[in-house]
């Protein structure tokens, strides 16, 4: 995995620019640690190294898209004019998709660590 790949892909998504993006470049490095920590192996991580970054940006991405959810107003209405922003629900869903389809390409390389079979 690469932590400059994975920030310049979550620019790209996140239509950023760079020092717009050194903000929230913290999201990236919380993600290539969690999918670092989460590979069965180094060999996983040096195999499916571009399909990781992809899914580490894509989860930086959701992630960034989740925060900017909340933040200020997105429509405001003076007499007869009305203005409102596009929705965010349709750009965390459009990231989410994104994220599962990245998230499947690694996912058998991903260790089973919370998965637990217990009889009963």
């Amino acid at each position: 995995m690469d932590k400059l790949l994975i920030y310049l892909r979550f620019l790209t998504l996140s239509g950023l620019s760079n020092t717009e993006g050194e903000r929230y470049r913290f999201l990236c490095d919380d993600a290539y640690e969690y999918f670092n920590s989460a590979a069965k192996s180094e060999k996983a991580l040096s195999d499916y190294g571009s399909a990781f970054n992809c899914a580490a940006a894509a989860l930086a991405c959701l992630n960034y898209t989740l925060l900017q959810s909340g933040e200020g107003a997105k429509s405001f209405k003076a007499g007869d004019l009305s203005v409102e922003l596009g929705s965010e629900s349709a750009d965390c869903e459009k990231i989410r998709e994104y994220y599962l389809k990245c998230l499947a390409a690694v996912r058998n390389q991903l260790s089973d660590e919370d998965f637990s079979f217990k009889a009963v």
